[in-house]
């Protein structure tokens, strides 16, 4: 259920911007690290702020049939004003990764140490070989759905889902489920650890 009290929020000056919701993941070394570091590397792309920073969840990693078990992952949301575009929002984010220590091998449901998903860009539909948005499988994740409907249960998700992220949640066909792992704190700008979980909110 969604908590907006624990959503962190920054002003914005600059209507005129990309809004954008980008989706974090880590599962590899000091997760909670990473999560952190790139969200201070976005925010420091120039044109750049963030806007609100969703809590951190933890959940099992999803694995192809027969594969071994993965480490679990940390996944949170942010969402941000930019002035890059969308070829430029993406190349920023996968230099970003590469910074991060993120090796692409082209293979899906690998372990990594950062993950940068680009998950919505103002209302826009877009079909592209090197992007897509809305996230064609942003429906089918509950942790990337939890943290963007503690941030935005009513934000519209355009075509092909046309349906608000809390519907999008409710209707979610993930068994996985995911744990409050981590808050993020404002005045240290960072996530830090939580012992709560998403049900005992």
């Amino acid at each position: 259920m969604s908590d907006t009290s624990r959503v962190h929020v920054a002003p914005v000056h600059d209507a005129r911007m990309y809004d954008v919701y980008l989706g974090l993941g880590s599962n590899q070394g000091d997760r909670l690290n990473y999560l952190n570091r790139a969200r201070e590397h976005i925010r420091s792309l120039d044109g750049t702020v963030v806007v609100a920073t969703s809590p951190a969840y933890e959940s099992r990693a999803h694995v192809k049939p027969g594969q071994i078990d993965a480490p679990d992952f940390l996944n949170a949301v942010i969402h941000i004003r930019t002035t890059l575009g969308p070829s430029g929002l993406l190349a920023a984010c996968e230099d970003i990764e590469r910074e991060l220590g993120r090796i692409r091998s082209g293979e899906r449901w690998l372990p990594r140490t950062i993950d940068i998903d680009i998950l919505l860009i103002d209302g826009m539909s877009r079909w592209e070989d090197h992007l897509t948005v809305p996230h064609p499988r942003m429906h089918e994740r509950r942790f990337v759905l939890q943290p963007l409907c503690d941030i935005d249960p009513v934000l519209h998700v355009p075509v092909p889902f046309d349906k608000s992220v809390k519907n999008l949640l409710t209707s979610c066909s993930d068994s996985v489920p995911v744990s409050l792992y981590a808050d993020f704190v404002s005045g240290a700008q960072a996530w830090s650890r939580s012992g709560r979980t998403a049900d005992s909110q």
